[in-house]
């Protein structure tokens, strides 16, 4: 309620809110008071003449400190925490607005999105959460929605790109400040379609705050980033604040599509009902309680810890999938879709990525209804955009002249390791070859888990560094060895350029090698210094220079 009441204060004393058109850059002190606000950042190098500042204590520095700063780039008006700011500002600079509050964090969250008139209500915004599959998702969703002549904006692990516009953040999610203005921008562009990673920090931060969502995905949920959240359950949480912020929305219509065979689902199935959200459950093979009840609930669905059986219960369609054949050229299945089924075959390889593709169709039941009717140019598009599409450092290929089959791919958990090796293992092959490592100053928990299963699907393991930041990489390596137990199938070479070198002089005909850990990234941390550093670029380096590169 405080800070709800600080918020009402801010709209009060700040007149005028919504954005602006360009002020002059030229602006006399004097007159400074009378421009109206046109910007907001709560970083001191955005600011521009006409922009509200908000002084925000992060985790590693305190925007109090840049005050100055920003009332000399040209700050109308500095919002800051009640304690944080020495009242000598108010006296040297008259003709700033100063806002005390108690909470500059909170205000910045509550603030943004009314700021620039709550851009996202003008776009359809598909939010995709859970540990693994999400860039995978949200790829496929940007080249349908292409294909069905939207103007797409992408935010990913990959970038943010938008028409005439892509660049790369330091955090996937931006703090809510910088969200909205980049929604602004893209209103400004004419996107209509927002399709938006968000990772479990993000969402436990509250940078999605004031965000209107469409759809919710949310591919899996496995272990990972308990160096954040403390427990599963606290991560699991995390990932359904994106039910709360569905729930909150403005938007007509809403859906969330949800995996059905996951230790989880009831749990989650539980949050769904509670919320009274429609939903899409997707799943492999037979269902287990075939005959459907009223409005396409299946008897299934009506078990309690889905819907509780309960006269409010949402409607909850089921979108299954069969007859999976993973071959080197791609993977073929069968969508079935309310009595309907589709033949599908896309070039990703692997059971995990057909579930990531239905996981990114379930959350637009409207298309696959039109896809699946047999009629129309949807099903054309659905099988396009499946056959095209590449995603960067997921079993991202590397051609070579050896016979041997190279992959860049990001698995850093252990259900995406065993995943991806499961998949490989499953073709031929002479010999499976792995190369990993894992994070410094992360989830310590996870490395003998990756270790014990890359040890139990790989012939042999080249155990390497990977972003080992403040640690030991020799520390690192260790806690991953006590999972490989008594299997002594690793060999340990700390120097990654020198490991990736070593693994690759291994490969003869046939044999698969995985280089898994970092896929698309382009840096590895050392220490506290960031270096420029690209599996796919070291690979294919070796692979010239000894005239093996296809």
């Amino acid at each position: 309620m405080e800070h709800r009441a600080c918020y009402t204060d801010v709209l009060d004393n700040l007149v005028d809110l919504l954005p602006r058109r360009s002020v002059s850059t030229g602006v006399n002190r004097a007159s400074r008071r009378d421009l109206p606000p046109r910007h907001i950042t709560a970083d001191s190098r955005e600011v521009m003449p006409g922009s509200i500042f908000i002084a925000v204590r992060g985790r590693t520095t305190d925007g109090h400190q840049y005050v100055q700063a920003a009332i000399d780039r040209g700050a109308v008006a500095v919002i800051h925490e009640t304690d944080g700011l020495h009242t000598s500002h108010y006296v040297t600079h008259p003709e700033v607005r100063f806002l005390p509050v108690p909470d500059t964090r909170a205000l910045s969250h509550l603030l943004a999105a009314p700021f620039y008139d709550f851009p996202s209500r003008r776009m359809r915004v598909t939010c995709i959460t859970g540990t693994n599959g999400k860039t995978t998702c949200g790829m496929l969703l940007e080249a349908i929605h292409r294909g069905r002549g939207h103007s797409v904006g992408l935010i990913s692990s990959l970038g943010i790109r938008y028409p005439g516009v892509s660049l790369q953040l330091a955090n996937i999610v931006p703090e809510p400040v910088r969200l909205q203005t980049l929604l602004f921008d893209m209103d400004r562009c004419g996107v209509d379609t927002l399709v938006l990673e968000a990772s479990s920090q993000a969402l436990a931060d509250g940078r999605l705050d004031g965000i209107d969502l469409d759809a919710v995905i949310l591919t899996n949920i496995t272990r990972d980033h308990l160096d954040v959240h403390g427990s599963m359950r606290g991560y699991l949480e995390a990932k359904l604040t994106t039910l709360e912020l569905l729930a909150r929305s403005s938007k007509p219509r809403t859906v969330v599509s949800v995996w059905r065979d996951t230790a989880l689902y009831p749990y989650i199935s539980r949050r769904i009902a509670e919320l009274d959200l429609e939903s899409t459950i997707h799943f492999v093979g037979q269902d287990e309680e075939p005959g459907s009840l009223p409005n396409g609930r299946s008897t299934r669905d009506s078990a309690p810890g889905l819907t509780g059986g309960s006269p409010g219960s949402p409607l909850c369609r089921r979108l299954r999938v069969d007859n999976i054949r993973v071959r080197w050229e791609g993977t073929s299945f069968v969508l079935h879709w309310e009595g309907r089924a589709l033949a599908c075959w896309t070039r990703l390889l692997g059971e995990f990525n057909v579930l990531n593709i239905m996981a990114a169709v379930g959350s637009d039941p409207e298309l696959l209804t039109a896809a699946c009717s047999g009629a129309g140019w949807e099903g054309r598009l659905l099988a396009e955009a499946l056959a095209d599409i590449r995603v960067p450092g997921r079993l991202q290929p590397v051609p070579n002249s050896l016979g041997a089959r190279i992959f860049i791919d990001y698995a850093h958990t252990e259900d995406g390791l065993e995943k991806v090796l499961r998949t490989l293992r499953c073709l031929p092959h002479r010999r499976l070859y792995t190369l990993f490592g894992c994070g410094g100053d992360r989830d310590r928990g996870k490395r003998p888990r990756m270790g014990a299963v890359a040890g139990r699907l790989s012939d042999l393991v080249w155990l390497t560094s990977d972003n080992p930041r403040t640690e030991s990489p020799a520390a690192i390596i260790e806690d991953i060895v006590r999972g490989f137990g008594r299997a002594g199938n690793y060999l340990i070479v700390e120097d990654r350029e020198e490991a990736i070198a070593t693994a690759l002089g291994r490969l003869v005909e046939g044999d698969i090698l995985l280089i898994a850990g970092k896929g698309h990234e382009n840096s590895q941390v050392i220490g506290t210094e960031e270096r420029p550093f690209s599996d796919a670029e070291v690979t294919e380096a070796y692979l010239r220079a000894k005239g093996w590169r296809r």
